[in-house]
């Protein structure tokens, strides 16, 4: 109902490439879809900003990821699995805290700055299309809260251990994702599960 189940891809792996790669290099696939990304008026960098603007009013802390400007294209020494990561973050927006439960770490509730940051964006004219809500196990919370606009499919999750609390937003574009072939699908989401800090959950 909200896009594909494998419109949220490789989360993990896209952020580790926003904070660590310096970009440059050929652009390496993705097509005419792909390509869609950059050239639409309401395109990837006007939705990070909006994912920027919304975790700061919401008094979420600078996360750092995606760390400066994201790269458009895979370095020429990049591997296939690397070059498809590359061509997934060419359709995402992506933001991320990790709040390890860590003395002298910036006091916040995540929880609270969560459910700020999403009316924050709601009000930026994101749709709500629905929020759930599971408990793995008795001392675990996940909940995430599906918003659309203008083509774009945003995740918003914030995942709660004891102390421990990850929250994110990761918007892709939907036309730029249905650029990638069934068996790409099934390679971003295996390197989804593998990557560290990432949520199992997606939406219908």
């Amino acid at each position: 109902m909200y896009g594909m189940k494998w419109a949220a891809p490789a989360v993990g792996a896209v952020l580790l490439l926003a904070g660590c790669s310096g970009g440059g290099g050929a652009a390496e696939g993705g097509g005419k879809e792909t390509a869609a990304a950059t050239k639409s008026a309401f395109g990837r960098k006007t939705v990070q900003g909006e994912i920027n603007d919304a975790t700061k009013a919401a008094g979420l802390p600078d996360s750092g990821r995606p760390k400066g400007e994201l790269p458009a294209s895979a370095p020429a020494s990049a591997t296939a699995k690397e070059k498809l990561t590359y061509r997934a973050l060419a359709c995402t927006a992506p933001w991320q805290w990790l709040d390890m439960g860590l003395p002298g770490e910036k006091a916040v509730d995540p929880a609270k700055a969560y459910d700020k940051a999403v009316a924050e964006l709601t009000a930026r004219g994101w749709q709500d299309e629905g929020r759930s809500e599971t408990k793995p196990d008795p001392k675990s919370t996940s909940v995430q809260t599906v918003l659309t606009k203008q083509g774009w499919t945003l995740y918003a999750r914030h995942h709660a251990l004891k102390s421990m609390h990850s929250v994110s937003f990761t918007a892709t574009e939907d036309a730029c994702m249905r650029g990638f072939t069934p068996k790409e699908q099934e390679q971003l989401l295996e390197e989804e599960g593998r990557a560290p800090g990432t949520g199992a959950g997606t939406a219908d």
